[in-house]
């Protein structure tokens, strides 16, 4: 059986936007407003916080400035990567906030985004990206290296509220939303 477990939370959150659960606690990527990851144990209990608002222009920068991050996933190393929308970047820390390692940047060409904002990750710690703007899912290696992309019919839009996430299932199929489409 499932355990249902509910969590309040005590915590001013702005356009939370993802959201991962593992061993090592619970991640948010708190978008918009606050800019920001928190950290939570699995009972709920506040950890930490880190990144601040920082435009960096579309190139890779100070990794703790955010620009909007959406989409979080830890992987088996108990890393937690964010996709930095506003930013147009993957950045890559470890479970306590220290900077491991970054990519992207804005553009079309492989492993460049224009809107990065869902993220996923297999069983073997591959990287997913819904690079919405230049409408394709992006695939990485488990060190942020380039493997591959196709298109996504449907991800035209650059409108504000059309960001799309991900999901990996457990046969490997990559699942999609698409948003503008209900």
């Amino acid at each position: 059986p499932v355990q249902r477990i509910q969590l309040v939370i005590n915590q001013h959150f702005s356009r939370p936007a993802g959201v991962d659960v593992t061993p090592a606690g619970i991640f948010v990527a708190d978008g918009y407003g606050n800019r920001r990851v928190v950290h939570y144990s699995l009972d709920g209990k506040f950890i930490k916080t880190w990144g601040t608002f920082g435009d960096v222009g579309g190139v890779l920068g100070d990794p703790l400035l955010l620009y909007g991050p959406r989409g979080i996933v830890v992987d088996s190393q108990n890393n937690v990567l964010v996709s930095d929308t506003g930013n147009k970047r993957v950045v890559k820390y470890t479970s306590d906030g220290v900077f491991v390692q970054q990519w992207g940047g804005s553009g079309s060409v492989e492993g460049q985004f224009r809107e990065p904002c869902g993220v996923a990750m297999d069983a073997n710690d591959g990287v997913y990206v819904a690079d919405v703007w230049n409408q394709r899912v992006q695939e990485f290696d488990r060190a942020g290296s380039y493997v591959a992309q196709w298109p996504v019919v449907g991800w035209e839009s650059e409108a504000p509220v059309n960001k799309p996430y991900l999901a990996i299932g457990s046969q490997g199929s990559v699942y999609v939303t698409q948003p503008d489409y209900h």
